[in-house]
């Protein structure tokens, strides 16, 4: 075996080791003064754990809702697909998406904003998910009173963005009576 292997196998499986340690006490701590930065890091990329997550705080779980819906390019949606890449990738999108289902269920805020000024339905609309997921999560969102009327900073409606995205199963859902 090549030295600089022997020299340099041992460091990296202690890197592994550390890395994976800092991961799980991550995630066994999120109710102990996680940043909330460090929860929103973790539910856009997937690796924030449902069952480690306290739902109790409604603010706190609208804030990692609209993570949750933040685009991230590197996370396509969920396919049927069984490489070894997309299986993770596949694993973390259903993570994603049955985070923000039971965030829902637990009760978030519908009218907070992200830092662009968009509400829960307008972070939906730009999300990378299935469209019958999203149809789904946009009634619910709907019937929990969120505001349609309601501007971004760009003076945008979600009816706007819908429209932008040329997304016809969003449109009917906002012009239908509830």
């Amino acid at each position: 075996m090549n030295i600089y292997l022997r020299a340099c196998l041992p460091t990296f499986f202690l890197g592994l080791l550390l890395f994976t340690l800092n991961a799980c006490a991550s995630q066994a701590n999120i109710d102990k003064g996680v940043s909330k930065e460090k929860l929103c890091s973790m539910a856009k990329y997937g690796e924030l754990e449902a069952s480690a997550f306290n739902f109790k705080n409604k603010k706190t779980n609208s804030f990692i809702f609209h993570c949750l819906m933040d685009i991230n390019i590197g996370a396509p949606m969920p396919t049927s697909g069984k490489t070894d890449t997309s299986v993770s990738r596949n694993d973390k999108s259903i993570r994603k998406m049955q985070l923000a289902e039971q965030l829902l269920q637990a009760e978030i805020d519908v009218s907070t904003r992200n830092k662009f000024g968009d509400t829960t339905l307008m972070a939906l609309i730009y999300a990378f998910f299935p469209d019958a997921w999203q149809a789904k999560m946009a009634k619910k969102l709907i019937a929990e009173g969120t505001d349609l009327s309601a501007k971004n900073m760009d003076g945008d409606t979600a009816l706007t963005l819908a429209t932008r995205k040329n997304n016809q199963e969003f449109i009917d859902i906002i012009n239908t009576p509830q």
